[in-house]
This record gives structure tokens, C-alpha cells and sequence, in this order.
């Protein structure tokens, strides 16, 4: 089975996988590749399935081989180092990254190549790949951050006269999908304040039959919510301007 790697323990020989299209993630023993220069979060892998997951618990799995995260791209330089060799840093802007999500790590690297673009940056510099895994969700939400650059050097040169164009007004301090998360679990609670009170003076008017029906609709509506609150996940593609926290903050 093909998957991403999306966590990397070795301390205790492990990884952990996942396959965005099955929705599934398995936690892989690394074996011979413990020390293979390939094995890097974000990297396509091959696994040997010996557990499928459950709903609680991931799978168990061997990884077989991992392939080395290469980021070609002839329009914008994508690297996790600070600098891109051989090329010298012309403009940059430390206090915003360029952030990207998406279902899968060739998604989200394809949605911050783009906005990139946009902002006329020809290198993303200090890639860094996260991943959002809630308990009981079989969905993981893919995040890249880099630092957003103009460079000039051998393999990659600047558009003449034209600069960084960050949209600054629109800058974002946290993920629109996660946003989206806490927003409907508002709206849940919410929900339930009005819904509640409702289905009591229902009940005590007679418009339900009895007690007890009353009781079995309530406990339904909280359990629809609790269950809605802990497992609804968005992995919703989109770049966005991120706030460098910690720059700001010295200011």
C-alpha cells in the first residue's frame, strides 16, 4: 500500500503513514530504513499491511521503502533550508509566511506553490510540513508553512522591477480550517441552548406526550452534538497569509 509519512519515532523504530485517498493511517516499523536519508516527513512510502486500523487505533504495517521528497518546480524554488544554494536572498518578509492546507501533501504543496505566485515570491524558504490529527478522525489536514523570498542565482531569477506583494490586510493568526472546526462547535452549543429549553416546555405543554419522550430527545440531541463536537474535521485546499507570531511579538 502507498501512503505519506506524517510522523517519524525513531527512538522506538516506528513511523506513522497515512493514505489520504482510503482515509486510513498506519503505524509502520521502520526495520532496515531506520536509517535511510529518504525517510523524512512528507515522503510517498510503501507499507506492508499486517492490522487494519479501527476506529479508535491506527494499523499495523511494515514499511518496505520510502522515496527521497524532492521539490522540483522551475517557477519557485521550495527548500526547509533557510537559503536556497548559490543564490542570494534580494527580498524577503520575516514577519508573514505563505500557508497552505489540503487533504494530502501533493495538494497543499500544490496550493503554497501557487499563492507563491500570486505574491510574485520565487522561493519558499524553512518548508515545514505539519499534520492535524484528531483522535477518532480518519481525515488528517496537511499544512505547509515557508517564509515567502525573492532570490537570484544560477536557477532561479527575480521578475524585473517587481517586488514582494504580500497581502498584509488579509493575514491570517490561525488555520481557516481549524477556525471552521471551533466555529461549528459553537454553533452546536449554541444549538443546543435554544434546542433544549425548547423540547422541556414542549413536553411540559403537552405537545409531547410524555416525560420520557421528552427525556429520549434530549439525550438524542446531546448525543448528536457530543459526537459532532469531538469528530467533525475540514480538509478544505486554500492558502492563506499567516502572522509570524513571534516576530510580531518582539515588536
Amino acid at each position: 500500500m502507498q501512503g505519506t509519512i506524517i510522523e517519524i519515532n525513531r527512538e522506538k523504530d516506528y513511523c506513522v503513514v497515512n493514505n489520504p485517498d482510503q482515509a486510513e493511517t498506519y503505524e509502520a516499523s521502520l526495520g532496515e530504513l531506520k536509517g535511510d536519508l529518504n525517510l523524512v516527513v512528507g515522503a510517498d512510502c510503501e507499507i506492508e499491511v499486517s492490522k487494519a486500523p479501527s476506529f479508535f487505533a491506527h494499523g499495523k504495517a511494515k514499511l518496505l521503502s520510502c522515496q527521497a521528497l524532492e521539490f522540483k518546480n522551475t517557477k519557485v524554488a521550495l527548500t526547509t533550508e533557510a537559503r536556497l544554494p548559490e543564490h542570494e536572498i534580494l527580498q524577503e518578509n520575516s514577519d508573514y509566511f505563505i500557508a497552505a492546507e489540503g487533504g494530502s501533501e501533493r495538494e497543499c504543496r500544490a496550493a503554497i506553490t501557487e499563492r507563491a505566485i500570486a505574491c510574485h515570491a520565487n522561493a519558499l524558504l524553512g518548508l515545514k510540513l505539519e499534520t492535524v490529527v484528531r483522535p477518532g478522525v480518519k481525515t488528517v489536514l496537511y499544512r505547509y508553512i515557508a517564509r515567502p523570498a525573492i532570490i537570484e542565482g544560477p536557477q532561479y531569477h527575480p521578475e524585473p522591477g517587481i517586488g514582494l506583494d504580500i497581502p498584509t490586510k488579509v493575514a491570517r493568526r490561525n488555520s481557516p480550517n481549524e477556525a471552521m472546526v471551533r466555529y461549528i462547535r459553537v454553533l452546536l452549543i449554541c444549538f443546543l441552548f435554544i434546542a433544549i429549553p425548547c423540547v422541556l416546555s414542549m413536553t411540559q405543554g403537552g405537545m409531547i406526550p410524555s416525560p420520557l419522550m421528552g427525556q429520549i430527545i434530549t439525550a438524542g440531541l446531546l448525543v448528536m452534538c457530543m459526537v459532532l463536537f469531538m469528530f467533525i474535521s475540514f480538509k478544505k485546499k486554500q492558502s492563506y497569509i499567516l502572522v509570524n507570531k513571534h516576530s510580531h511579538r518582539r515588536k
